[in-house]
């Protein structure tokens, strides 16, 4: 019986060789690893950043009076441009070089988020079951999670 790596079990013989398909996607595999660990990294920091500039502006903008759905837009706004240059500039620095095409594939997927944190932001503030802060708080954090395990799942996947 062979060694078993992966979805193929390669024959005894073959285990050494380097240029067996199942051996070289192990490898690479293996190799690929600290640069995905990496890039999850990359990913967590700048998304906990514009998350932090989402929030402490929003919170503020509450605090000083405003509506939490526009100041949650405000907010929103303003953190994109950290998400997006931070994104483009540092995750995925070794990705798309075009600027306009990132942007509009960057844009879906950030009014997407934008959308789902509004749906939640609105139906908690509705049910007045907490603060409008602490609703901001908790509707951009659950969207910042679910977005982050999706890209976390993008920047994961084998290529």
């Amino acid at each position: 019986m062979g060694v078993y790596q992966g979805r193929h079990t390669v024959p005894p013989e073959q285990v050494d060789d380097p240029s067996h398909p199942a051996i070289r996607r192990a490898a690479s595999a293996k190799a690929g690893c600290p640069a995905m660990i990496a890039r999850i990294f990359r990913l967590s920091f700048v998304g906990a950043a514009a998350t932090l500039v989402h929030l402490l502006i929003g919170i503020t903008l509450i605090q000083a009076g405003w509506v939490p759905a526009i100041a949650n837009a405000a907010a929103f706004a303003l953190a994109f441009f950290v998400s997006f240059a931070g994104h483009f500039g540092y995750t995925f620095a070794d990705g798309e070089k075009s600027i306009p095409a990132a942007l509009l594939r960057f844009i879906a997927v950030a009014l997407a988020g934008f959308a789902a944190n509004e749906a939640i932001l609105t139906g908690l503030l509705i049910r007045h079951a907490l603060s409008p802060s602490a609703t901001l708080a908790v509707s951009t954090a659950l969207v910042a999670l679910g977005k982050f395990a999706l890209c976390r799942r993008r920047t994961s996947a084998p290529s």
